[in-house]
């Protein structure tokens, strides 16, 4: 016979096909294949006799056709689900010889309990997706999959779904160039621990040959189950390695984690894991991780993480973070998105991203482009040189991406924002912290970041009422309104100031209006007859995402619901934009153009030292901090009233302005850099003839400086830090 194209060709071709226009999967849960008779029109010649009538014929007729297809039921498997074919499997695949074929796999359930060795280089395994299964309760000692490869190249396995209730794993390879997982399903509970269900060189007769060109696609891995369970581990050694892997396009729902374990006895590089679905992935012994790598320094590199979905809503995952690149090499995590479960009260879930480790720093890593939220961190930041953290959006983290533990040379964060982040329990009520157990971070850069944090929502701000034509209130009838904000969480404001109207016959319709709040997701509105009296059921209605008017007609009646009495959102747990700690030396640091918005709550400190003993960044300029006192630009700030003992710290400000109430004791702390400038605005208020005694590191002209004791008298005083002292450049004394 002849074809246009094997079907071999059509297999690979349909199950290599990208995601749809709509972002789908092809192959999902109780979807076949898409293959209809005129998908298989084509593939064969319309003049060959043999295959008139071609349309109407299903796979199993079509493979049964060609002389290189295998069919299972020609060498005795019954595919009925309890009786064990494997001698039947083993003996399709003998009769191949040493001739690549495709063994096939009819639809149904073929039973297999004895490890399959896939021993033809060239062969496939082509099923059925969603119709084609292997159910096994196999027993293996040496973590041998129900199809084991040793040493065969060009491996295909397509459209076969695993059910594992024993102690094996689905695949396993002890070596091979080019090996092809697709359009395959995996579930059931694997009781092989660290076995994986997808392993590449593991358990107890690990790798013979290296392992290359691996792609896993399009294959969904669901509810699976077991003790210390991986489900793909990637486990080279021997000296043997893992070289050119793909995980491209796969689901994972409810698996095991490590979903990918990248556990590296031995070499592991080039590993590309690409636009994967995760949902709540289970916690075993070892971590939820969609990937976690083995810290063993410089066996894992060149590792890209791109364009995946994340999802997790298990609470009780308390280790589940996405990634783990301990000690990686050329890492790349980049237009993720991943959600967590922590809800901004309690660290539930692990961190986003947790790379480096204190005794091997991490090299070349960048984290761009990524969504995150739900995290108890995002950036979990121990040892690392050369890394570059720019474009992600953090939202609802308990930490931000800072710089950490140990050593940090050559890192830089940029362009990032950040809402809503810093979980109640955090041992550090900050925007951004530095720290380090080690040195501190050399040449490291933090700039044009962008931090919010609007949880203390406030009620409507302008609320007003009028009365339109239409509707079927009451007429002649006085109606009182009060409006409450809805954060992200459901937690509810305090009303707002209560407005009114009064209908008449013709306009029986109140339109309320009040201004946008940020951080509000909706609005609630309460409604009463008696002014200043809102009961039990007296909830009107809420707005739908962040409208902000209501037309009421009178068709809705009051339901159960009263104001509350005090603000249910969320507070915020800030209290400093920028924390240093540590004891560490900031100096190498450049912190500049970031922005800090609080609008609902104050800063305690806009910079503040664990320790005061802590060396401020060399470079902090430009940076914007702006809360319910108002904006702060690094510039200029006004202490207010001050007496006793005063701090004028540079950081607060390179000018800053006092009304002396009383006599004070000066204390300046040190700048960073020679040449730095510090102007003091210092009024007397209406008493007049306080004093100022100066510190021994501040050098006057003539050796004294005496405040002028005039009532309501302002003098200007101007130094330079030269790197041990300051010292007076220029005085204005008496002005008015």
């Amino acid at each position: 016979m002849t074809h246009k194209k094997s079907f071999a060709d059509f297999i690979n071709e349909r199950t290599h096909a990208d995601i749809d226009a709509s972002g789908r999967i092809p192959y999902v849960s109780g979807q076949s294949f898409y293959i209809t008779p005129d998908d298989i029109a084509g593939y064969i010649t319309e003049a060959d006799s043999t295959y008139s009538g071609i349309q109407t014929f299903n796979i199993g007729s079509l493979l049964d056709k060609g002389s290189y297809v295998f069919d299972i039921r020609a060498y005795g498997a019954l595919i009925d689900g309890s009786t064990d074919d494997s001698s039947a499997v083993a003996a399709a695949i003998t009769a191949m010889g040493s001739t690549p074929g495709k063994l096939y796999l009819p639809p149904g359930t073929t039973v297999i309990n004895t490890a399959i060795a896939l021993a033809v280089t060239g062969m496939d395994v082509i099923g059925v997706p969603g119709e084609s299964f292997i159910s096994t309760t196999l027993t293996s000692s040496n973590s041998r999959g129900v199809f084991t490869i040793s040493n065969k190249n060009s491996i295909g396995i397509y459209g076969v779904g695993f059910i594992i209730n024993g102690s094996s794993t689905a695949i396993t390879s002890y070596g091979h160039n080019d090996l092809h997982i697709v359009s395959c399903s995996f579930t059931g509970v694997s009781t092989t621990p660290g076995a994986g269900v997808i392993s590449l060189a593991g358990g107890a007769s690990p790798a013979v040959a290296d392992m290359d060109n691996t792609l896993i696609e399009k294959c969904k891995f669901y509810d699976l189950t077991g003790t210390n369970a991986r489900t793909i581990h990637l486990y080279p050694r021997n000296g043997y390695t893992i070289d050119n892997l793909t995980v491209r396009e796969c689901i994972f729902e409810n698996a095991a984690g490590p979903l990918i374990h990248l556990d590296a006895y031995d070499l592991i590089t080039n590993v590309t894991i690409e636009r994967n679905r995760i949902k709540n992935p289970r916690q075993n012994t070892l971590s939820a991780a969609f990937v976690l790598t083995r810290v063993t320094e410089g066996l894992v590199n060149n590792l890209v993480i791109d364009k995946n979905i994340y999802t997790n809503t298990d609470t009780s995952v308390n280790e589940g973070y996405f990634a783990s690149t301990y000690s990686v090499d050329n890492v790349r995590v980049t237009n993720n998105t991943a959600i967590g479960a922590c809800d901004n009260d309690v660290a539930e879930q692990g961190p986003f991203l947790a790379p480096g480790r204190t005794d091997y720093p991490q090299k070349g890593l960048i984290i761009a482009g990524n969504y995150i939220e739900g995290f108890n961190s995002a950036y979990d930041a121990d040892s690392m040189t050369n890394t570059e953290v720019y474009g992600n959006v953090v939202v609802r983290c308990g930490g931000t991406f800072g710089f950490g533990y140990s050593f940090q040379y050559n890192c830089n964060v940029h362009d990032n924002i950040f809402y809503n982040c810093r979980v109640s329990n955090s041992a550090y009520f900050t925007m951004v912290g530095f720290g380090s157990s080690d040195t501190g971070p050399l040449m490291c850069s933090f700039t044009n970041n962008v931090f919010i944090d609007d949880r203390s929502l406030p009620a409507p701000t302008s609320p007003a009422a009028t009365t339109v034509v239409g509707g079927s209130l009451t007429s002649l009838t006085t109606y009182y309104y009060i409006v409450t904000s809805v954060d992200y969480w459901g937690g509810e404001s305090t009303a707002s100031s209560e407005i009114s109207a009064t209908t008449d016959a013709n306009k029986k319709t109140v339109r309320l209006t009040w201004n946008k709040m940020p951080g509000a997701v909706n609005y609630k509105i309460y409604r009463s007859t008696t002014s200043g009296v809102y009961g039990a059921s007296s909830f009107l209605s809420a707005t739908v995402g962040q409208r902000r008017t209501y037309d009421d007609t009178g068709s809705t009646s009051l339901s159960s619901g009263s104001p509350p009495s005090v603000s249910t959102t969320r507070p915020t747990y800030i209290d400093y934009g920028v924390m240093l700690f540590g004891q560490k030396d900031f100096s190498s640091v450049v912190v500049t153009g970031n922005r800090f918005y609080m609008p609902y709550d104050t800063f305690t400190s806009y910079v503040y030292l664990e320790n005061d003993t802590e060396v401020r960044p060399r470079v902090f300029k430009d940076n914007v901090f702006e809360d319910l006192t108002g904006i702060w630009d690094g510039k200029y700030k006004n202490l207010g009233n001050i007496s006793g003992a005063i701090t004028f710290n540079y950081y607060d400000g390179s000018t800053l302005a006092a009304t002396l109430t009383g006599s004070i004791t000066v204390t300046l702390t040190d700048g960073v850099i020679a040449g730095d400038t510090l102007t003091l605005i210092l009024t007397q208020d209406g008493t007049g003839g306080w004093t100022a005694t100066w510190p021994s590191n501040f050098k006057k002209v003539g050796g004294t400086l005496a405040l002028s004791a005039a009532a309501g008298a302002v003098d200007v005083i101007e130094m330079s830090w030269d790197g041990t002292n300051w010292r007076e450049v220029s005085r204005s004394m008496g002005l008015a």
